[in-house]
């Protein structure tokens, strides 16, 4: 009796002391009369308000998932609990309860007076520590919906601290074996299998698990080098820089992706596809984030250096495409512009890197590149286009909505056409040409099948490209080589 008692006073005065005069600022949305059903229902409706006024959920949550066991003890813990509280029909006690609801009535201003809404009566039941029958709550309507909302909300915090908790463990807990749906994260590719756990954010930084990035940023400059090659090299492109630029495109789509995740964490926290990513799930943060960025820079930096002056100039250039290309999807409606700007200067950069200077090959090739980008990357902005309205975010996937299929038409047309004309004009002969042809064929394919409201088959899309890369680098091959 006396220990029911204490605890009744403590929770009583904890109560009071933490929620003060100004309850509606601690808990926006509820109604005045809501509190002391909170304090009447049981232990379960106290730990729930504990959890509104405060307490670090995503902190329990983490303590709580560090072990599978712990876990599971807290699972079952916790299911026992409510189920001895459903038994007793409360949860500390009668008298504990009473004394709870009359401090929250004096600080509600009802000291002395009846509770606010009805409460039912129990028949006594045998515990070693209730003596008069419980006061349990029978809520109306109005404030029942809202502690339901309150508890909605809670259950859904605590199901996202277990799923980034979970994300970059190297065995993850049972819950956790699936990854969300929409993710574009893979949890059973070769970086989740063999990579060392501490390595693998960086990994996912970098996106060197998903290389198609890679490979769309690398390819119009082997074209361009491949373009260029010089009469004394039988007609082969210059293999030392067709691996520098290979590291290049790798460090500098790392340094890119990484910073484009520091500035969108927020947007990507409340995007499907993205919200497992390294950042916005908290596998690392943003210092060690921006740490990586600047040894990959300086990755970049120190291969630069070792290309033709007018090569060095166009990469010190495009820093400023990089640094501003995040910010693009916030003021137009049209990011995937830049994003061509971006991931096609290798065609101005390697054409330079063999002749140091600029030519209208180059600049053809570009121009097509930019082309090419606008399809393939407003047919990757369709998995997003949902969520991208609810955070409000821009894309020419949603600029152009029901008319992307003509425009996807457009964009390959024109970019095919500038590539033939930038082989002609590189002197290229039948097999640039057969070869481009083939690569049209493919982008056909694309814009005639793509399934727009598919994320999936969208993405299946997407990385065709790779086989409109290596036609076409074949193919400026081939024709030095004829």
């Amino acid at each position: 009796m006396v220990a029911a008692l204490m605890h009744g006073v403590h929770r009583a005065f904890e109560i009071g002391q933490r929620v003060g005069e100004n309850r509606t600022a601690v808990l926006p949305g509820f109604d005045r009369d809501a509190l002391p059903f909170f304090v009447a229902g049981g232990g379960e409706a106290r730990r729930q308000l504990g959890l509104v006024l405060g307490q670090n959920v995503d902190g329990e949550m983490r303590a709580a998932l560090e072990n599978r066991q712990a876990l599971r003890l807290a699972v079952e813990a916790e299911e026992h609990e409510r189920r001895v509280e459903r038994h007793r029909g409360e949860g500390v006690g009668g008298e504990a309860d009473e004394i709870a609801l009359g401090a929250a009535r004096r600080d509600d201003g009802h000291a002395g007076g009846e509770p606010a809404e009805r409460v039912a009566e129990l028949p006594p039941i045998q515990c070693r520590h209730v003596v008069d029958p419980p006061l349990v709550p029978v809520m109306p309507n109005t404030v029942r919906q809202r502690v339901l909302g309150c508890q909605r909300t809670l259950r859904g915090r605590e199901q996202d601290a277990a799923t980034r908790l979970s994300r970059y463990n190297g065995r993850m807990t049972d819950s956790a074996a699936t990854p969300p749906d929409g993710t574009d994260i893979s949890r059973d590719d070769w970086a989740a299998r063999h990579a060392p756990a501490v390595l693998l954010p960086y990994i996912r930084l970098a996106r060197l698990d998903r290389p198609i990035g890679t490979w769309l940023l690398l390819f119009p400059g082997w074209w361009s080098i491949a373009l260029a090659a010089a009469p004394g090299s039988g007609g082969w492109p210059d293999w030392r820089l067709m691996a520098l630029f290979a590291l290049g495109a790798v460090v500098m789509r790392g340094a890119g992706c990484t910073l484009n995740d520091i500035i969108d964490r927020d947007f990507d926290a409340r995007v499907a596809r993205t919200r497992t990513r390294p950042l916005p799930s908290g596998a690392v943060g943003v210092p060690q984030a921006a740490c990586f960025m600047a040894l990959l820079l300086a990755i970049g930096a120190a291969i630069l250096l070792s290309l033709t002056p007018t090569a060095i100039a166009l990469g010190v250039f495009v820093l400023l495409l990089v640094a501003t290309y995040p910010l693009m999807k916030r003021i137009t409606y049209w990011p995937q512009f830049f994003l061509g700007l971006n991931f096609n200067w290798g065609a101005l950069m390697g054409w330079a890197a063999v002749t140091d200077n600029v030519a209208a090959p180059a600049l053809l090739l570009y121009a097509g590149g930019i082309c090419w980008t606008l399809g393939y990357d407003t047919i990757y902005a369709h998995q997003d286009k949902e969520d991208d309205v609810l955070v409000g975010v821009k894309s020419s996937a949603l600029a152009l909505g029901g008319r992307t299929r003509p425009f996807l038409f457009l964009f390959y047309a024109a970019a095919v056409a500038l590539w033939a004309v930038s082989g002609a004009a590189a002197g290229l002969g039948r097999p640039f040409h057969l070869a481009l042809a083939l690569a049209a064929l493919q982008l056909l394919w694309q814009a005639a099948r793509v399934r727009l409201d598919d994320p999936r088959d969208c993405l299946a899309k997407f990385r065709s490209n790779r086989w409109v890369g290596w036609l076409l680098l074949g193919g400026a091959v081939a024709a030095h080589l004829a």
